[in-house]
């Protein structure tokens, strides 16, 4: 299923999301997708894996819902302020509290669980081509 040429421009993932067996489901799908997905737990550790950069991070998907609003929501102003050039895609289960989040980062999709696989690529491709569009302008 391997769909590289599909990607526009998308090369890696910051999936943060603390349940393990939703975030690898959804890694894998990525993974045979093309895609370098780089899988955190918690906001600590996607914060360790941004300072590093050992590999560039294109978009960060959160999950609002398994991480915490409070947390999610924070960890979304610092990845804007420290991070300005990585968009942050949340997802929640609330669609109120997605809706808040996105008005933090950017105006942009949201996702609502449950999301299918294949909207969740569609919704990552549409906020890097609007990024890409936004700095062409």
């Amino acid at each position: 299923m391997k769909t590289d040429h599909d990607n526009a421009g998308l090369r890696a993932l910051l999936l943060l999301d603390s349940d393990v067996l939703v975030r690898a489901a959804l890694a894998t799908y990525l993974r045979d997708c093309g895609l370098t997905v780089i899988e955190a737990s918690d906001t600590a550790e996607a914060r360790t894996v941004l300072a590093t950069r050992d590999v560039a991070v294109d978009i960060i998907f959160c999950d609002v819902a398994s991480i915490g609003s409070a947390q999610s929501f924070a960890f979304a102003q610092w990845v804007r302020t420290e991070c300005h050039d990585i968009p942050v895609l949340l997802a929640g289960s609330i669609d109120g509290a997605a809706s808040l989040a996105n008005n933090l980062c950017e105006k942009g999709s949201q996702l609502s669980k449950p999301y299918d696989h294949a909207q969740f690529l569609d919704t990552l491709k549409q906020t890097l081509a609007r990024r890409h569009r936004n700095a062409m302008t």
